[in-house]
């Protein structure tokens, strides 16, 4: 049987749905509001097919009816849609004002060396041009800064991941392409890139192991100053400031080429002292034994507790194991065996 694979992006718009359908075939649900002399009503259900026929044609944002997760935009007919998002898409520094995030990196010189630093964000994100093993990403929430690097790294140019796409008709309102970037650090290590995600949440980091040769584990400095460090599980480490959450470092999973999937990835604290926590991150080896296809992706994450979505994935062979939470990415359909997407959210778009 061929395999099939359907993800679904966490990170793209859930647009005002009173269901969704995790299945082979992707529904979408519109409500329309404040259509001009009639109620609410809802819009058929459509399949992929039937949805570019009957898509409601988007004039513009209200921008006054942002809100952390959401956007509202007028449409042709008079009515009114609204979009929300997995992840937030605005901020606000004065509790009255909601402006969308940037997250495009910029080269700018800083305490002596070439850094690129995300445009606008409440979450001041660092990341070095060249790779080292002190600091080489910091994350600044203005209550908190982290910093981490690997441990002897080799040096290496960070390249940020130009977008090329062309946008057109309501894509070029409700995908917002500059909420994440990517920038990319080859052979950090012999035979092992760094790729890392900067969104609104905080930084996704992937190692990318390319061969057998490469390493299996990781030694990971972290400056963390006075927050507090707390192993809640062999997968994560949480840091607060004494009182409340404040980051959570995750390694819930890695995938081979092949899509095969192993929770066998572990985060453990090494030492602790004076603000400076060291982590080793290590690999299992029986994922590798076992007619593993390079490149293997392992899968650390920091981040920032402010999402309204929680979700995950399981497989048929592995029932026991959650996969993906936290992660841009939920499998369903048949990919390694049949895979079945679990989201939870937290609240739902209908501000009105």
């Amino acid at each position: 049987m061929k395999k099939i694979r359907k993800t679904l992006k966490s990170a793209l718009a859930i647009t005002l749905c009173a269901s969704m359908i995790l299945s082979s075939e992707i529904t979408l649900t519109v409500l329309a509001v404040d259509k001009p002399d009639t109620e609410p009503d809802l819009i058929e259900e459509l399949s992929d097919e039937g949805i570019e026929k009957h898509e409601k044609i988007i004039l513009g944002e209200i921008e006054n009816k942002r809100s952390q997760h959401e956007k509202h935009f007028k449409l042709k007919d008079g009515a009114m849609m609204a979009v929300q998002y997995a992840i937030p898409v605005h901020f606000t520094e004065d509790g009255e004002k909601w402006t969308e995030y940037d997250n495009r990196l910029d080269l700018v010189y800083e305490n002596g060396k070439e850094v690129y630093k995300n445009r606008k964000s409440d979450i001041n994100i660092t990341l070095s041009y060249i790779s080292d093993d002190e600091n080489m990403i910091s994350i600044d929430k203005g209550n908190a800064k982290i910093g981490w690097g690997y441990a002897d790294v080799g040096e290496t140019v960070g390249m940020v991941v130009e977008k090329d796409e062309t946008l057109a008709g309501n894509d070029r309102f409700t995908t917002l392409q500059n909420i994440i970037s990517q920038i990319n650090y080859e052979n950090i290590y012999p035979d092992v890139d760094a790729e890392y995600y900067i969104s609104s949440e905080g930084v996704k980091e992937n190692l990318i192991l390319k061969t057998e040769e490469a390493q299996r584990q990781f030694l990971v400095n972290y400056d963390i100053g006075k927050l507090s460090a707390k192993q809640t599980d062999e997968h994560t480490i949480m840091l607060t400031d004494g009182k409340n959450e404040i980051y959570n470092i995750k390694a819930p999973f890695m995938t081979d080429a092949d899509g095969d999937i192993s929770t066998d990835l572990s985060l453990s604290i090494e030492s602790l002292k004076d603000g400076q926590l060291s982590v080793i991150m290590k690999a299992d080896d029986k994922f590798f034994d076992e007619d593993c296809n390079y490149p293997v992706v392992l899968d650390p994450t920091i981040y920032t507790l402010q999402s309204i979505i929680e979700s995950t994935y399981v497989n048929e062979y592995r029932p026991n194991d959650f996969t993906g939470n936290g992660s841009y990415e939920l499998t369903t359909g048949f990919y390694s065996g049949r895979c079945y997407s679990f989201i939870k959210m937290k609240s739902v778009a209908g501000q009105w």
